[in-house]
């Protein structure tokens, strides 16, 4: 799976967890936030694919998943962040 699908993917993961992806332009990476009861993640509109598809993995990487459907593409970055993060 390329870099745009798999992007296409996490922001669809991100609406059924009921998580408003947007994005802008920052002067960070970009990250998850609670506002006004909902959670939103904000990603700068400037990284490449694959640091954007980092920043939905380290966003994404503590919600419980157990009862959402997540392709294998997905689960593998979930769980390779979780590995990175774990052997740092």
């Amino acid at each position: 799976m390329d870099d745009a699908a798999l992007l296409q993917e996490f922001e669809a993961l991100a609406e059924r967890l009921s998580i408003q992806v947007r994005y802008a332009d920052l002067e960070r990476e970009g990250g998850l936030c609670r506002y006004r009861d909902g959670d939103h993640l904000i990603i700068n509109k400037r990284l490449t694919p694959q640091a954007k598809i980092a920043v939905f993995a380290r966003a994404l990487a503590p919600f419980p998943l157990d009862d959402v459907f997540v392709i294998p593409a997905i689960r593998e970055a979930l769980d390779a962040y979780r590995l990175d993060r774990e052997n740092a």
